[in-house]
Protein backbone atom coordinates (compact mmCIF):
# COMPACT_ATOMS: atom_id res chain seq x y z
CA UNK A 1 0.00 0.00 0.00
CA UNK A 2 2.99 2.54 1.16
CA UNK A 3 4.60 1.70 -1.93
CA UNK A 4 2.19 2.40 -4.61
CA UNK A 5 1.06 5.37 -2.95
CA UNK A 6 4.65 6.65 -2.93
CA UNK A 7 4.90 5.50 -6.62
CA UNK A 8 1.93 7.62 -7.48
CA UNK A 9 2.23 10.92 -5.45
CA UNK A 10 4.45 12.49 -7.56
CA UNK A 11 1.93 12.31 -10.03
CA UNK A 12 -1.41 13.35 -7.64
CA UNK A 13 1.10 16.18 -6.34
CA UNK A 14 1.80 17.36 -9.84
CA UNK A 15 -2.22 16.83 -10.79
CA UNK A 16 -3.12 18.83 -7.86
CA UNK A 17 -0.35 21.53 -8.32
CA UNK A 18 -1.75 21.99 -12.23
CA UNK A 19 -5.83 22.61 -11.00
CA UNK A 20 -4.39 24.73 -8.20
CA UNK A 21 -2.74 27.01 -10.71
CA UNK A 22 -5.00 27.11 -13.07
CA UNK A 23 -7.47 28.11 -10.90
CA UNK A 24 -5.25 30.68 -8.96
CA UNK A 25 -4.26 31.71 -12.70
CA UNK A 26 -8.03 32.20 -13.52
CA UNK A 27 -8.87 34.01 -10.59
CA UNK A 28 -6.12 36.56 -10.90
CA UNK A 29 -7.28 36.66 -14.64
CA UNK A 30 -11.02 37.30 -13.95
CA UNK A 31 -10.02 39.65 -11.02
CA UNK A 32 -7.71 42.09 -13.35
CA UNK A 33 -10.30 41.97 -16.08
CA UNK A 34 -12.69 42.80 -13.03
CA UNK A 35 -10.41 45.98 -12.24
CA UNK A 36 -9.35 46.59 -16.24
CA UNK A 37 -13.07 46.47 -17.97
CA UNK A 38 -11.19 43.67 -20.55
CA UNK A 39 -11.72 40.56 -21.07
CA UNK A 40 -9.68 37.93 -19.79
CA UNK A 41 -6.75 36.31 -22.38
CA UNK A 42 -7.76 33.41 -22.57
Amino acid sequence: MMSSVAFLWPIVRGVISAIVGSLIGLGIGTGIAGVTGNAPAE
